[in-house]
């Protein structure tokens, strides 16, 4: 039940100019969780929303956290972390794009895992065919970095442990490439990760993605978070290319797909192996 005392769970809600779809959104929280047997908390973590959201999050009685200047969905997200009472938190885009019943869904497999993303069954929006191109091309990145395949890098929807996410919470950047830095921090750290499906439905309201930028920014955020984390794996993964690199330069002919079958199988092996003994170490300490 919604209890903003003692919850087990906090539900966050970035928001930013969503007048037209937050009450949608949280009565359809409500009704999802009707059935759930321990208590959550509603959190609307405003980003400096200049039409009446903030007005309708208070008229709709569920815990508000105002914010006074843009400063992105990542810096919404990180004080609603900070603020959450409940040992577990969950991510939620307001603008009714995923559905709602899967929450108490995805809250089921928590006591097995760390990060439960919801995957996203198709995409929505403008340059679609530009957008799943580039997604691809992301996801494919990550998932070498990462040493496992990721079925969606930067789903919205999540349900993540909060004390595992404090670790992590200081690595979050302020705009949309936050919830990939989520994803990979967990990933790449050794935690139990799992993916569910989920319907994606046309959001309500108008997008405030920047397709240049904002690609950029998850490239960087990529990188940033492997650096940092798994410094070895991009070392890794950059003799990789260039050992590719020069197996296609150069005039050894019929042996270039060798020196690549190797490159990658070597990356791979190298970069498990560190991870595994790097896991173990802070297990020990």
């Amino acid at each position: 039940m919604e209890n903003y005392d003692t919850p087990a769970v906090s539900i966050i809600l970035p928001v930013f100019n969503e007048e037209s779809s937050l009450s949608v959104v949280i009565e359809s929280i409500r009704k999802s969780m009707a059935n759930f047997n321990e208590n959550y908390e509603i959190i609307a973590a405003d980003d400096g929303s200049t039409d009446k959201s903030k007005e309708i999050a208070t008229q709709m009685g569920v815990r508000l956290l105002p914010g006074d200047i843009n400063k992105g969905a990542g810096n919404a997200r990180k004080r609603g972390i900070k603020a959450a009472k409940g040992d577990f938190v969950v991510f939620l885009d307001a603008d009714a794009t995923y559905q709602t019943d899967d929450i108490p869904k995805m809250l089921e497999l928590r006591s097995e895992n760390d990060q439960i993303n919801g995957a996203r069954d198709r995409d929505h929006g403008s340059l679609l065919w530009l957008r799943v191109s580039v997604k691809f091309c992301l996801r494919i990145l990550a998932s070498l970095l990462a040493c496992q395949y990721i079925p969606d890098l930067n789903t919205g929807l999540k349900v993540m442990r909060r004390k595992v996410l404090m670790n992590y919470v200081d690595l979050i950047p302020d705009g949309f490439s936050c919830v990939t830095t989520m994803t990979l921090s967990f990933l790449v750290r050794g935690h139990r990760v799992k993916y569910v499906k989920t319907t994606y439905n046309p959001r309500i309201g108008k997008s405030k993605f920047h397709p240049i930028k904002d690609t950029l920014n998850l490239i960087k955020a990529i990188f940033r978070t492997v650096t940092i984390l798994r410094p070895e794996r991009v070392a890794l993964f950059l003799g990789m290319i260039g050992y590719i690199t020069y197996a296609l330069i150069s005039k050894e002919g019929i042996n270039k797909a060798i020196h690549i079958s190797y490159s990658f199988s070597l990356y791979f092996v190298l970069s498990l192996t560190t991870g595994h003994f790097f896991n173990k170490q802070v297990e020990q300490g």
